[in-house]
């Protein structure tokens, strides 16, 4: 399950690089320039942070590893939800 979790995390990593570019388009006037670099980079960065939540949530001595599962799960969960609510 956790080699599952991983997989579809990195999916929707890898997905966040390459389709969010092309949406940022239209609103460049708003935003400015927007590439996959900014794209990554701001995927890193969530990365990271999560990777310091994750640890202090796994150092719990009560529901550490269960709070570790939870998290991701409802992350990926929320991603799909939301692109589905999105493409409707």
């Amino acid at each position: 399950m956790n080699a599952l979790l991983t997989l579809l995390y990195l999916l929707l990593c890898v997905g966040v690089v390459i389709f969010v570019p092309p949406l940022v388009t239209p609103f460049a006037n708003d935003y400015g320039n927007f590439t996959g670099i900014e794209a990554a980079k701001a995927v890193l960065l969530c990365t990271a942070l999560a990777t310091i939540a994750g640890y202090y949530s796994y150092k719990r001595e009560t529901d550490g590893p269960f709070l570790l599962r939870l998290f991701p799960r409802s992350f990926v969960l929320a991603a799909v939800g939301g692109f589905q609510l999105r493409n409707r």
